[in-house]
């Protein structure tokens, strides 16, 4: 017991040992493994597959709808993380960088599995852009035996733009507001 006083009191306190309570932040892998669980299930409800291996072995055989359906669930589920995690994340966007004029004419199947995000923040942080790069690192791992693809090594673009680009419609800020190239909300604070 350590006794000590106080200009009007004496306090007897006991000594006690305190230990620190567990607070686990989610690590990028278990983030992106249940990121891309819950992306399977929103597109196999989309699809009335099945099951998720059934999405799976849709997207495996290049359908688009499969394709369209797993990229919005996973740009939702990885916005989500994201806006939690960092608290200068207004909105978080999906946008479609590798579709050509041709791709869509002639009906071009995905390649991949890729994510292309602006994401709106007040102010850009090399913590959410370090954040965003071991989610790409963590997808990359776990989509690759999925896609049967070994060698993928980027899954997740993201692009973060700050109020004064989105304002002056500088870089990736220009597509908030673009009407030829639109990009889809996907999450907001």
């Amino acid at each position: 017991m350590t006794r000590f006083s106080t200009k009007t009191q004496v306090v007897d306190v006991m000594d006690v040992e305190f230990s620190a309570i567990p607070f686990h932040l989610p690590d990028a892998t278990s983030a992106a493994e249940d990121a891309l669980a819950k992306a399977l299930e929103f597109a196999a409800v989309q699809m009335a597959a099945p099951s998720t291996a059934a999405v799976t072995e849709a997207l495996r055989r290049g359908d688009t709808t499969a394709h369209q359906y797993t990229t919005y669930g996973l740009a939702h589920q990885l916005a989500e993380t994201l806006g939690s995690m960092d608290a200068n994340v207004r909105s978080v966007y999906l946008f479609d960088a590798e579709a050509t004029i041709e791709d869509q004419t002639f009906g071009e199947q995905p390649r991949n599995l890729s994510v292309h995000l602006i994401v709106w923040v007040d102010r850009k942080t090399k913590a959410l852009a370090s954040l965003a790069s071991g989610l790409d690192r963590a997808l990359a791992q776990t989509i690759a035996p999925l896609m049967s693809a070994p060698r993928l090594a980027h899954v997740l673009d993201t692009q973060i733009v700050d109020t004064a680009e989105v304002r002056q419609r500088i870089g990736y800020g220009a597509l908030l507001s673009s009407l030829h190239h639109q990009a889809l909300m996907v999450w907001q604070r």
